[in-house]
């Protein structure tokens, strides 16, 4: 079975002096239907970073492939 990936780049925001990275993800629910959550991840403090070239490389580190929304895990 294929599925479509759809890779994102998360939202970029300041909020009370850390940087933030908002991005969905898919959760499975118990009736077997899926939902999209909104989830928001502190990239860490405005003080740390010299400008915001270093958040943006620090969004792209974290936002990898692995955060996909249309992603299937198998195990194995």
């Amino acid at each position: 079975m294929k599925t479509n990936l759809r890779y994102q780049n998360g939202y970029l925001y300041k909020d009370h002096g850390s940087w933030y990275v908002r991005y969905r993800q898919r959760t499975s629910q118990e009736n077997g239907s899926s939902k999209v959550k909104h989830i928001s991840k502190m990239l860490g403090r405005s003080k740390d970073f010299s400008n915001i070239f270093e958040v943006e490389r620090c969004r792209a580190s974290f936002m990898q492939p692995s955060i996909a929304i249309g992603s299937v895990q198998i195990r194995e």
